[in-house]
């Protein structure tokens, strides 16, 4: 480890260096209480902050520029969302992202207890099976299609 490389030799170190060399980074975080989970943050903390410059250029010590893309999944509605401003919240973390690597596409998951929730709960001990899956994935299909998509178009063009 040394400059531009995360310092602590822990059990998460390996996947650091691993994502330094991907192609494409996709993330993914629950949403509570108008944020990404505590988890999230921390990991982001842990691969980002060994890359960052503070020059006034957005210097970046990354590897290279890689696509990336972030899906926030959470159980309000979509005008719920926009009325609590979370794409605002989100604002910060994805420019650090976009300085360091690209910037993410994002997409937004909303109203997942409606959609999700029933079908797991019908589950023994709320587990996704083989053919409740199906059943959850179907009212969010588009969204995966959206965003491979839009990852697609970035890797195609060569805009990183």
């Amino acid at each position: 480890p040394g400059y531009g490389r995360c310092t602590v030799q822990d059990d998460l170190y390996p996947l650091l260096e691993d994502i330094a060399s991907a192609d494409v980074l996709i993330l993914g975080s629950p949403v509570y209480l108008g944020s990404i989970s505590g988890q999230m943050r921390s990991f982001l903390e842990r691969l980002l902050f060994p890359w960052l410059v503070y020059d006034t250029a957005g210097s970046s010590l990354a590897p290279r520029r890689m696509p990336t893309a972030f899906l926030y999944t959470m159980n309000i509605t979509e005008p719920q969302m926009k009325a609590r401003g979370y794409a605002q919240a989100f604002a910060p973390m994805e420019a650090y992202i976009g300085r360091i690597l690209t910037p993410p596409q994002t997409l937004f998951v909303t109203d997942t207890a409606r959609t999700c929730a029933p079908v797991l709960t019908a589950q023994p001990n709320g587990r996704v099976t083989k053919s409740s899956f199906p059943k959850i994935a179907r009212p969010h299909g588009n969204w995966v299609l959206r965003l491979f998509g839009r990852l697609a178009n970035l890797w195609r063009d060569d805009r990183v």
